[in-house]
């Protein structure tokens, strides 16, 4: 396993940073696009236009775990606040969740309490 430190502390966390680290933070921590993360893999790393596809593939899917992982965080929150007796509506609109998602929440924990 490789530890990635967050943005902005690459330096901080690894004393030197090996190339591997570095490669891994410019992929998975910056917030560069994809044509700009390929641009770096190339001039630093010496990784060929082969791998556009690999990294674009690679960006995607740090993106869509950072999301995820939101999603997840807002779905606990929305929890506590029904149990908290909020209302459906309420806890919809300071979630930003659905209604529909809401409601799944409420039956779901209804249905175990």
């Amino acid at each position: 396993m490789v530890r990635v430190p967050e943005e902005g502390k690459l330096n901080d966390s690894i004393d030197p940073p090996s190339a591997l680290h570095n490669m891994l933070y410019e992929v998975f921590v910056r917030k560069n696009e994809p044509e700009e993360k390929m641009t770096i893999m190339k001039e630093r790393f010496g990784l060929n236009t082969i791998m556009e596809k690999e990294v674009n593939v690679m960006c995607n899917l740090s993106e869509a775990v950072a999301e995820e992982a939101a999603n997840s965080k807002t779905t606990e929150i929305a929890i506590e606040m029904l149990k908290d007796g909020l209302s459906v509506e309420k806890t919809a609109q300071y979630s930003h969740l659905s209604i529909d998602k809401i409601e799944e929440l409420k039956r779901t924990l209804e249905a175990t309490a």
